[in-house]
């Protein structure tokens, strides 16, 4: 799901980003936990170094990473992957990223493409998939457009 959220108090032409992502009650194959938005989130801490934040109730959990917030909820609703859909992957500008792909290759993440600069021809980039089947593109370089 993308969320695009308008505020009239904008003062630059761009706000906070932030991602809102679904999840209903049934963990992925490897998991064994019930609590699966409490398992997003600490995969997402484990892996990018997410931290916690505290929301209103009934908002669901909060992650912050520099630049963006990541919302899970949970939902009743049928959940997919971003694979073959309009919104595909979501992206992570990363500092030194050849060093980041190898601790994600550390902690047992499989890169669905494995570092490379010559990829694209301006930035660096390799791409994972977190367990509940969002596509992440990592890139070092991109911000410089």
């Amino acid at each position: 799901m993308i969320e695009i959220d308008p505020s009239q108090n904008l003062t630059t032409p761009v706000g906070q980003m932030h991602i809102h992502t679904f999840v209903n009650d049934v963990p992925p194959l490897h998991h064994t936990h019930q609590v699966v938005g409490y398992e997003m989130f600490l995969w997402y801490h484990q892996m990018f170094g997410t931290e916690l934040q505290v929301g209103r109730p009934g908002s669901g959990l909060t992650d912050t990473l520099p630049g963006m917030v990541l919302f899970i909820s949970n939902t009743s609703l049928p959940v997919d992957t971003t694979a073959d859909h309009v919104l595909d992957h979501i992206g992570f500008e990363v500092t030194n990223l050849q060093a980041f792909c190898q601790r994600l290759h550390d902690n047992g993440v499989t890169l669905a493409q494995p570092y490379s600069t010559t990829r694209h021809a301006s930035y660096a980039s390799c791409e994972i998939t977190d367990p509940w089947g969002t596509v992440i593109e990592l890139t070092e370089g991109l911000r410089k457009f």
